[in-house]
């Protein structure tokens, strides 16, 4: 950086005449109960001579005369500009505009699809069609589903960082629907952004509840009909018995089966099970889990819909009036797929209000033309010669 800054000053104050100067793959996976407990996440010479007569019968002024001149010109703007540089950086640093309200992170434009669904289930999705969803990353290696809220925030589970919370290690990949781009994919690499902070909800302690974590990322995303937010609601009492809700992700699309390749975003159409039911449902099994208030099942009751290892931390998305909004995360389930046993998943409900908290205390506003104009002016102050 130091160098860069000189070059740049060298180009200034010269006229234009700068100065000469793999990765260990981790198994994906969901959490699952019941068979061998957690499993970890997939991984630029003046003239000399007499004084002249100058037109109008005027003399110029001697050599030294002249250099004063230039001087004082000189001198006289970069005051002026030291001047504008000064006053630029009081008001940057005069009082604070108030923040944005909480709100406000989360009710800009969102959950809107570029293609329209199909209702199938368990097939290849097509690009544009979950713009939110995301691939969290591990040193390059997709590990979990996340799913993005803002240009600076994305969502996902807290269980998807027990073997690292080293921000530095992560990145999330947007706008691709291969979980594996191709190396000349230059796209993919573009829209890979670096994670500047993790998260976790305070409340989690290795296993659900509390299975949620917000991710900030290092730079800001930018949108495209391949890249979306989705919405967020503090109440998710409507979506109770929906039958048309979706889940994506790039888990297995089998128990013991990977997702082969192309390795292309799956989804699936799932029924939302109210709590009751699915209480009652993981009561009646030889692994007997309480299904928490933080905590929403999903699939169907005849199985084979269902997320499943490496989906984890994905959204579960439902639809109102054309606008997408994620009522679940991917958190655990006893298998996949299977008959009465629906996959559970991380209500964002509860939580809304938490995330609203961690993304207003930590918003990051965009530099301000003031930042830009004042970087100039000093740029102009010190190029004057």
């Amino acid at each position: 950086m130091g160098a860069s800054w000189l070059n740049i000053r060298s180009l200034v104050l010269d006229g234009g005449r700068a100065a000469p100067g793999g990765t260990a793959k981790t198994p994906g996976c969901r959490r699952e109960r019941g068979r061998g407990g957690l499993r970890a996440p997939t991984l630029r010479p003046r003239p000399q001579g007499a004084p002249a007569r100058a037109r109008g019968g005027r003399k110029q002024r001697g050599r030294h005369g002249a250099e004063e001149v230039a001087a004082e010109v000189a001198m006289g703007a970069r005051g002026r500009t030291l001047l504008l540089a000064l006053a630029l950086l009081l008001a940057s640093v005069g009082p604070k505009q108030p923040e944005p309200p909480e709100a406000n992170l989360l009710s800009g434009p969102c959950g809107h699809q570029t293609i329209p669904t199909r209702i199938v289930g368990g097939e290849d999705a097509v690009l544009g069609r979950w713009p939110w969803q995301g691939s969290l990353r591990l040193w390059g290696t997709h590990i979990c589903g996340a799913s993005l809220l803002s240009r600076r925030w994305a969502l996902t589970a807290a269980h998807c960082f027990q073997s690292s919370n080293d921000a530095f290690e992560f990145t999330v990949q947007f706008g691709e629907l291969s979980a594996r781009p191709s190396f000349w994919n230059l796209q993919a690499y573009y829209n890979r952004y670096g994670v500047d902070s993790i998260f976790l909800s305070p409340g989690f302690k290795g296993e659900s509840p509390y299975d949620i974590a917000l991710l900030k990322l290092s730079s800001s995303v930018g949108y495209t009909d391949n890249i979306q937010p989705v919405c967020l609601l503090p109440s998710s009492a409507q979506f109770v018995n929906r039958t048309d809700c979706w889940v994506t992700g790039w888990g297995d699309v089998e128990e013991e089966e990977i997702l082969p390749y192309p390795y292309t975003l799956q989804e699936v159409q799932v029924a939302i099970i109210n709590t009751s039911m699915c209480n009652h449902l993981y009561q009646r099994t030889d692994f007997r889990w309480t299904i928490w208030g933080d905590m929403v099942c999903a699939g169907d009751p005849q199985g084979g819909k269902d997320a499943c290892f490496g989906d984890s931390g994905g959204p579960l998305v439902c639809d109102t009036d054309g606008l997408w909004y994620q009522i679940g995360v991917v958190s655990w389930g006893i298998g996949c797929g299977r008959p009465n046993r629906p996959g559970v998943y991380t209500n964002v409900t509860p939580h809304f209000h938490w995330i609203q908290h961690v993304m207003n205390q930590n918003h990051t506003p965009r530099p301000g033309h003031c930042s830009s104009l004042l970087l100039l002016a000093l740029l102009c102050a010190l190029g004057i010669q």
